[in-house]
């Protein structure tokens, strides 16, 4: 038996589970950062329907919360990436 073919495999053989724990750790990565995107997404979502319903309210509801009309409309034409922090 060749010396040189059987050590070369047997190095593969034993450097395997370090690429599959890699990939592994990289899947549980891109489950973490697609979940975390999910998360944004909807609140993304949530922030700017309530900044539309906003601006459907009467004066009188918009003075209650300390709001004018302007400033009403102004923030239901903000973009929706523009996140409160």
């Amino acid at each position: 038996m060749n010396t040189a073919v059987s050590n070369a495999c047997f190095h593969h053989v034993e450097t395997a589970p370090v690429w599959q724990k890699t990939a592994q750790a990289a899947h549980k990565g891109l489950g973490k950062t697609l979940q975390k995107l999910g998360s944004w997404a909807l609140f993304a979502i949530k922030v700017s329907r309530q900044r539309q319903e906003l601006k459907c309210l009467p004066a009188e509801q918009l003075m209650d919360i300390g709001l004018t009309k302007a400033q009403a409309q102004a923030e239901a034409k903000r973009p929706f990436w523009d996140l409160p922090n």
